[in-house]
Protein backbone atom coordinates (compact mmCIF):
# COMPACT_ATOMS: atom_id res chain seq x y z
CA UNK A 1 0.00 0.00 0.00
CA UNK A 2 1.35 3.23 -0.83
CA UNK A 3 1.98 5.99 1.60
CA UNK A 4 -0.05 8.62 0.14
CA UNK A 5 -2.74 6.00 1.29
CA UNK A 6 -6.24 8.00 3.02
CA UNK A 7 -6.43 5.55 5.79
CA UNK A 8 -9.80 5.66 8.33
CA UNK A 9 -9.16 4.02 11.35
CA UNK A 10 -12.16 2.57 13.29
CA UNK A 11 -11.24 1.94 17.17
CA UNK A 12 -7.92 4.11 17.57
CA UNK A 13 -8.39 4.56 20.99
CA UNK A 14 -8.53 0.73 21.65
CA UNK A 15 -5.59 -1.57 22.68
CA UNK A 16 -4.88 -2.76 19.36
CA UNK A 17 -6.48 0.12 17.32
CA UNK A 18 -3.64 2.58 19.34
CA UNK A 19 -1.12 0.27 18.56
CA UNK A 20 -1.80 0.16 15.07
CA UNK A 21 -2.53 4.14 14.68
CA UNK A 22 1.33 4.35 15.78
CA UNK A 23 2.82 1.74 13.07
CA UNK A 24 0.54 3.77 9.93
CA UNK A 25 1.93 6.90 11.13
CA UNK A 26 5.35 5.77 11.82
CA UNK A 27 5.24 4.14 7.79
CA UNK A 28 3.69 7.89 6.79
CA UNK A 29 0.72 7.41 6.30
CA UNK A 30 -2.58 9.39 6.49
CA UNK A 31 -5.24 8.49 8.97
CA UNK A 32 -8.12 9.78 9.71
CA UNK A 33 -9.84 8.39 13.31
CA UNK A 34 -13.28 7.82 13.45
CA UNK A 35 -14.46 8.96 17.15
CA UNK A 36 -18.01 9.25 18.84
CA UNK A 37 -16.52 12.05 21.07
CA UNK A 38 -14.37 14.52 20.49
CA UNK A 39 -12.65 15.86 23.89
CA UNK A 40 -11.38 12.40 24.82
CA UNK A 41 -9.28 12.20 21.97
CA UNK A 42 -7.42 15.11 21.55
CA UNK A 43 -3.85 12.69 21.82
CA UNK A 44 -4.79 11.56 18.46
CA UNK A 45 -4.39 14.81 17.00
CA UNK A 46 -1.56 15.75 18.55
CA UNK A 47 0.16 12.53 16.86
CA UNK A 48 -0.60 14.18 13.57
CA UNK A 49 -4.29 12.22 13.09
CA UNK A 50 -7.27 13.85 11.93
CA UNK A 51 -10.35 13.28 13.90
CA UNK A 52 -13.32 12.60 12.40
CA UNK A 53 -16.97 12.03 13.78
CA UNK A 54 -18.67 8.69 12.97
CA UNK A 55 -21.23 6.12 15.06
CA UNK A 56 -21.34 2.97 13.54
CA UNK A 57 -24.62 2.69 15.16
CA UNK A 58 -25.87 5.72 13.42
CA UNK A 59 -26.33 5.61 9.77
CA UNK A 60 -26.45 9.49 9.42
CA UNK A 61 -23.29 10.21 11.45
CA UNK A 62 -21.38 8.17 8.46
CA UNK A 63 -22.27 9.88 5.59
CA UNK A 64 -19.40 12.44 5.25
CA UNK A 65 -16.73 9.52 7.06
CA UNK A 66 -15.40 7.73 3.79
CA UNK A 67 -15.03 11.30 1.53
CA UNK A 68 -11.26 10.40 -0.04
CA UNK A 69 -10.42 7.48 1.83
CA UNK A 70 -8.88 4.64 -0.03
CA UNK A 71 -8.98 2.23 2.77
CA UNK A 72 -10.78 1.79 6.01
CA UNK A 73 -10.13 -0.39 8.66
CA UNK A 74 -12.87 -1.64 10.78
CA UNK A 75 -11.80 -2.17 14.36
CA UNK A 76 -14.72 -1.73 16.20
CA UNK A 77 -16.91 -3.84 19.29
CA UNK A 78 -20.05 -3.97 21.61
CA UNK A 79 -18.59 -6.00 24.32
CA UNK A 80 -18.82 -2.85 26.75
CA UNK A 81 -22.38 -2.73 26.20
CA UNK A 82 -24.71 -3.95 28.68
CA UNK A 83 -26.83 -5.74 26.74
CA UNK A 84 -27.81 -7.10 23.18
CA UNK A 85 -23.89 -7.00 22.23
CA UNK A 86 -23.81 -9.63 19.45
CA UNK A 87 -26.59 -7.88 18.30
CA UNK A 88 -24.87 -3.95 17.89
CA UNK A 89 -21.82 -6.12 16.41
CA UNK A 90 -23.61 -7.06 13.85
CA UNK A 91 -25.68 -3.61 13.01
CA UNK A 92 -22.73 -1.38 13.29
CA UNK A 93 -20.85 -3.53 10.98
Amino acid sequence: MPSNTHILLTGATGYIGGRFFRILKENGFHISCMVREWENFKHLEEANGKIVYGDALDRESLKDVFTGVDTAFYLIHSLGSKKGFIEQDQIAA
